[in-house]
């Protein structure tokens, strides 16, 4: 496990050992991105284990320099503050900052009026389960179809489809061309849903001669293997952290 550990970079740590942690742990595999786990106590590491027999685990406080060293922090992509408590998630945030200033963080936040201090400690999101579960029974009561729509793209076994994003980095051969200059159709499963420019501006069902900069977000349907192969073409890992602290 430890030479596991040792040989990754640029995966995401998920830190908690509920449910949430879980499940977001499970998707994240699912979408073939490398991830590993760390759970605070041996019932949760046992539970995790037994659920997610191949991402790695670590048994720990995550609220510990030392623990998020070990999971690799320094040469992750990403951390989710997925603890039970927003005193600890903020606590891994800013050690997750700390120790990695270009790592992007995402945490958990039950009271949703601590969002300004998790993000000021260093978190480039926040997400409130209680907020997500209201938008989530309205719309089972409006628009049960496009519910049962994302849940079966989500809860789909093979995980055959998911709505992705791709940022064209400043290197990449794509910049200053036109999104039908791209190259889009070697990567038949990907539909192109958006496009979202650097100064924020949203462009849906965009033009085919719609100009892609260094920092553009294409936003699409497609497989994990299509997500794969579209950031190939495009020279880009996963989504660039916008890291303001």
């Amino acid at each position: 496990m430890e030479r596991l550990l040792d040989e990754l970079e640029g995966h995401m740590i998920v830190c908690g050992g509920g449910p949430t942690a879980m499940y977001a742990t499970a998707e994240l595999h699912q979408v073939q991105r490398p991830v590993v786990l760390v759970c605070p106590t041996k019932k949760e590491a046992e539970e995790a284990a037994s659920r997610l027999p191949d991402v790695p685990l670590i048994l720990g406080d995550p609220t510990d320099d030392n623990i998020l060293r070990a999971a690799g922090v320094e040469r992750a992509f990403g951390l989710i503050a997925c603890s039970e408590t927003d005193n600890e998630n903020v606590v891994i945030t800013l050690t997750g900052r700390q120790l990695n200033p270009h790592i992007r963080i995402v945490s958990r936040l039950s009271d949703v009026g601590t969002e300004s201090k998790v993000r000021k400690v260093g978190a480039n999101a926040v997400v409130s389960p209680q907020h997500i579960g209201g938008l989530r029974l309205a719309s089972e009561l409006i628009r049960p179809t496009v519910v049962t729509f994302l849940d079966k793209m989500l809860l789909d076994k093979d995980g055959s489809l998911r709505i992705d994003e791709v940022t064209i980095p400043e290197q990449s051969a794509s910049v200053g061309k036109a999104i039908n200059e791209l190259g889009l159709e070697h990567v038949p499963g990907v539909l192109l849903l958006a496009v979202r420019d650097l100064d924020g501006d949203w462009e849906y069902n965009p033009r085919r001669n719609t100009t892609v900069r260094a920092g553009t977000a294409l936003i699409f349907l497609g497989s994990p293997r299509d997500s794969k192969l579209l950031r190939e073409r495009l020279g880009s890992d996963l989504i660039e952290p916008d890291v303001t602290v």
